[in-house]
């Protein structure tokens, strides 16, 4: 028989169905009132650098026909709205999967999402967004070390015998180093992207801007319910910030297929696990997602 099938959680962890959201408090006083339309009023200010961000990035990589189109040329730099009369791109798969990767994770994920898709979008984007799976710009080394310095308190020299600076893979939140234990067990650690939660969070609140404009204005979609969309997208893309809970869930399946003769789900090693990393035994075999 050929290897064993593997269930491959490095990259993209299952899914937590129990976790839920909390309501928020009633009842404030003129000064709470006061306050928390301060705080409502203040992402959409902090946020207008990260819309131009990603608007530039975007006319950058050919997309800038559609703020033409939709007469949303008034982000962008006088400049950038000259290039902006070009028209469309070709390699418009490529160009869309370059722009998503540059633009983070968060961009990143939604073009994962949408790689899954071939019911919304043509063959040549899906082809290219698949590669946003395992195959994203990695980050820098020193930043890996810094991270886990940070979370297990020592340095890699001390906490591993050997560890490839080169990642094995890089997705949407994290990236994947092989490495080896003091017990000279091999093992994948994945290691979360610097800065990911505080990006992620002021994307979601763009999202969350954007699926409210296209509510009020854009009514041919008015068959898509785009506030819960994005609401789902962002529970979901929350609960990868925390890599303990992929723990939980990989050490469930390990537990749920331990002696199965086809199928080895890698084992967690705690100690070097923590919310930003996430080290499991290395295993070869087919990945099957």
């Amino acid at each position: 028989m050929g290897q064993p099938a593997r269930v491959d959680a490095r990259l993209e962890p299952a899914r937590d169905v129990n976790s839920g959201r909390g309501a928020a408090g009633e009842g404030q006083s003129g000064g709470d009132h006061e306050r928390h339309t301060d705080c409502m009023a203040r992402p959409a200010t902090r946020n207008l650098g990260r819309l131009s961000e990603i608007a530039q990035v975007l006319v950058r990589h050919g997309f800038g026909y559609v703020f033409e189109r939709h007469r949303l040329t008034d982000l962008l730099p006088w400049r950038e709205r000259v290039a902006t009369l070009d028209g469309q791109p070709s390699q418009r798969g490529r160009a869309l999967r370059n722009a998503l990767d540059e633009l983070g994770p968060t961009f990143v994920k939604f073009g994962q999402l949408l790689s899954t898709r071939p019911d919304v979008l043509p063959p040549d984007i899906i082809a290219e967004l698949r590669g946003l799976q395992d195959d994203v710009r990695p980050f820098p080394f020193e930043e890996v070390e810094l991270t886990i310095r940070q979370e297990l308190g020592q340095p890699i020299e001390r906490l591993f015998l050997e560890f490839d600076e080169v990642p094995l893979a890089s997705a949407s939140i994290g990236q994947v180093h092989r490495a080896v234990l003091p017990n000279r067990r091999r093992v994948a650690v994945k290691v979360q992207r610097p800065h990911a939660p505080s990006t992620i969070e002021s994307d979601i609140q763009l999202l969350d801007q954007a699926a409210r404009l296209i509510v009020e204005r854009v009514h041919a979609l008015d068959f898509v319910d785009t506030r819960e969309l994005v609401d789902e997208f962002a529970r979901s893309i929350r609960q990868e910030l925390d890599y303990r809970l992929e723990a939980r869930n990989a050490d469930t399946f390990h537990h749920n297929f331990a002696g199965h003769p086809h199928v080895s789900v890698p084992r967690v090693y705690w100690s070097y696990t923590r919310p930003r990393v996430l080290t499991m035994e290395y295993l070869e075999g087919v990945q099957v997602a």
